[in-house]
């Protein structure tokens, strides 16, 4: 939730800083097969607006491994 209140302050640091905290969390709890397609696709894009197009794509793969029409989303 954190994530979206930074996100519209466009500080984007700290939003990539939340979504990777929250995603370890997840990967060290052995849930990140809970973590909804929209929760990578907000990173993706993210991580856009960093200029980080390799973790970026990364997690665009992910959210369209859940929501494959997630990529046309993205490319708007």
């Amino acid at each position: 939730m954190l994530s979206y209140m930074y996100q519209s302050d466009e500080d984007h640091e700290l939003v990539a800083d939340l979504y990777d905290l929250q995603l370890e969390k997840h990967r060290s709890g052995g849930t990140e097969d809970t973590i909804s397609p929209q929760f990578y696709f907000n990173y993706a894009l993210t991580l856009y607006q960093l200029n980080d197009m390799e973790k970026s794509a990364a997690m665009l793969l992910h959210a369209m491994a859940g929501n494959n029409l997630l990529l046309d989303a993205y490319v708007q």
